[in-house]
């Protein structure tokens, strides 16, 4: 199914987080929209290594996004099925520490591997839920996002710090300092 983009806006969830939004129209004349942080783009290149030039590839990820089921959900999870499995970290309500579970960007092995993942995950949902396609005539209305990406080098390096910290707190490996400093990054407190 084909979602055709009609508009872009900015968009205030609550003041403090600067969203995109981006309108489209189903096949069925339905309009449908899809709502995301700006940072969103930064956030994905820094968590699975993506390449932060190529906004292309970052929009495409991001726009289907909204078309991939969960990993581990009820619905069978399209990593999953073609082995990419990774041991749980912790024990949770649907699985225990050590049992093998869908990856996903924590519980990887390494970051390829949870982009290896993440991207299976996005191409099936290109291929069974929908994809997102410009206009056929007339200007693009996601240039605005092309344009106005706003990742940056610092941005980018603060961010993969956190995933990085994330993901060894996970698996128990962080010092003092690195816990102290993952706290005060999830409560916004700027680097000392």
């Amino acid at each position: 199914m084909d979602f055709t983009v009609e508009s872009v806006d900015t968009y205030f969830p609550n003041p403090h987080i600067e969203c995109w939004a981006v309108v489209m129209t189903r096949p069925d004349d339905t309009r449908h929209a899809y709502v995301f942080p700006k940072f969103t783009l930064e956030q994905r290149a820094a968590e699975y290594g993506f390449d932060p030039a190529d906004i292309e590839a970052l929009l495409d990820i991001v726009l289907h996004e909204q078309f991939v089921h969960s990993p581990g959900g009820e619905i069978e999870d399209a990593a999953a099925a073609q082995g990419m499995l990774s041991p749980a970290l912790v024990s949770n309500g649907a699985a225990r520490k050590g049992q093998m579970v869908p990856t996903d960007l924590f519980n990887a092995p390494t970051i390829k591997h949870a982009r290896e993942a993440h991207l299976a995950r996005v191409e099936h949902g290109k291929r069974n839920r929908g994809r997102v396609r410009p206009p056929t005539k007339g200007p693009d209305p996601l240039d605005q996002i092309r344009a106005e990406h706003g990742i940056t080098q610092g941005g980018l390096a603060a961010r993969a710090r956190e995933v990085d910290l994330h993901r060894r707190a996970l698996r128990g490996h962080l010092t003092d300092d690195e816990a102290r400093e993952l706290s005060r990054a999830e409560r916004g407190v700027p680097r000392a």
